[in-house]
């Protein structure tokens, strides 16, 4: 299967780079880029990828360097020749560059628009029923200009919806019926492996910036990758939490190193939000936090549990895999 993955490559966007990454891990698919997404690859500097967002962690200066970046003349002339099987927008409202190319030569069956951005769609709602997108809310329709921007991008997104399969990372249950749901993942190779180390704390010293911010003393960064990973390795449990929206990279590298996310407020989270994440494990493993119940051999029956799911489910491997399926 021949990909073209259009995205603007100009940095760290999780969401599109957890895709390109699982694209490339499968061994039918050929993924061609439309730019360099250099950060991807093996062989840059560490001390150059540590400057990236979240310190380059989990997912970049990874992938084996057999990049098959296309110019803009060769990839014109490869849609209008429907050389490509597919074509995927990794981040569509950062770049839709080609898109009058694609949709005059592509059927819908054969895009893919991917919307990773942290935010969901209810601030449209909330201008629309509450009516201050009416011509009488003139006034107040001036008062909310530094936020319609946000509110077109849902008239986009529905546009396209027509046009491809959208996906939406933070998907709201009531806007299900026009986009499908996309989630995190993690790389399979980050997946801690037997012999698992010792449980030798019950909370991870990590403690994410929001509740550090609220004065939280326990406060502990780390500067590199192998000592982060191994302070949730050795704990029982790690606090994480809701960001800018939902979905977290943080959420996953806790699992993968078979240590149980101690998720507050996940019960307010959409259904079709993380629609992958064991929530339904994470909620029964926060009560057993909260009332002191998570007992070692407990906490071991939980994190086995969760480890599979890990390993089987919430790899760049199989978002790839569930991305695809939609392609006739």
């Amino acid at each position: 299967m021949n990909i073209l993955f259009i995205s603007s490559g100009e940095g760290p966007d999780y969401q599109c780079d957890m895709l390109f990454y699982g694209l490339n891990e499968l061994s039918f698919a050929t993924v061609y880029s439309s730019s360099e997404m250099w950060y991807m690859f093996e062989g840059n500097d560490p001390a150059k990828i540590s400057e990236l967002y979240g310190k380059g962690f989990s997912l970049y200066n990874r992938l084996k360097n057999d990049r098959r970046k296309e110019d803009a003349p060769t990839i014109v002339e490869k849609i209008r020749s429907n050389f490509y099987d597919c074509i995927i927008y990794g981040s569509i409202h950062r770049c839709s560059d080609y898109l009058d190319e694609v949709l005059k030569n592509y059927p819908k069956q054969k895009i893919i628009f991917i919307d990773g951005e942290d935010f969901d769609f209810s601030l449209h709602h909330f201008l629309y029923f509450g009516g201050y997108l009416k011509p009488r809310n003139y006034i107040l329709w001036e008062y909310f200009a530094p936020i319609r921007p946000y509110y077109a991008r849902y008239k986009s997104a529905i546009n396209l919806s027509q046009k491809g399969f959208y996906f939406k990372r933070e998907l709201r249950n009531c806007d299900r019926k026009y986009f499908y749901p996309i989630s995190f993942a993690i790389p399979e190779k980050n997946i801690i492996t037997a012999p698992f180390p010792s449980k030798v704390r019950e909370k991870a010293l990590y403690v994410p910036g929001t509740l550090k911010n609220a004065g939280n003393p326990n406060a502990y960064k780390y500067d590199n990758e192998k000592d982060y990973y191994e302070g949730y390795a050795t704990s029982i449990y790690a606090i994480t939490t809701k960001k800018g929206g939902w979905d977290c990279l943080r959420h996953y590298e806790i699992l993968a190193n078979r240590c149980i996310p101690y998720f507050p407020q996940i019960e307010k989270c959409p259904d079709y939000t993380m629609h992958t994440f064991p929530k339904a494990l994470i909620k029964e493993t926060n009560k057993l936090i909260e009332t002191g119940q998570l007992k070692e051999s407990i906490a071991e029956h939980y994190t086995g549990i969760l480890y599979d799911i890990t390993m089987n489910v919430l790899t760049t491997k199989m978002l790839a895999k569930y991305v695809l399926s939609m392609i006739a």
